[in-house]
């Protein structure tokens, strides 16, 4: 069949890793411990107990992908989140920037990416 089979030897072939996925393991998990750590530290905004559920969440779900061998299908899964992470922080930039306009149209580009991706 063709197409990506992420799961192909599992559950034989779990720590048979490629370097690039453990580095990007690594550097997302690294991210998102840092988010979990860094949101005590920065100004509190309104969303601080959800955006604290979503880095613990994330934390707890790559770490599980990782321990138990799911690393392949769990680094598409990242990948595919991370796309529409782009344009989010482009738009926030944009906002604190000022230039309204070019926020309202990355908005437009996130939504659109982030319906897309799930």
């Amino acid at each position: 069949s063709s197409g990506i089979n992420a799961e192909y030897g599992y559950p034989f072939k779990v720590w048979a890793m490629k370097d690039r996925i453990y580095w990007y393991y690594m550097i997302e998990l690294g991210y998102y411990m840092s988010c979990l750590v860094l949101q005590f530290y920065e100004v509190k905004r309104k969303d601080f107990k959800e955006m604290f559920i979503h880095h613990v969440a994330t934390v707890f779900l790559i770490s599980m992908s990782y321990v138990s061998g799911r690393t392949r299908i769990g680094a598409i899964v990242m990948v595919i989140h991370d796309f529409s992470d782009i344009s989010l922080e482009a738009c926030k930039m944009a906002k604190y920037a000022r230039l309204t306009e070019t926020a309202n149209v990355l908005f437009g580009v996130f939504a659109l990416s982030f319906f897309a991706s799930r």
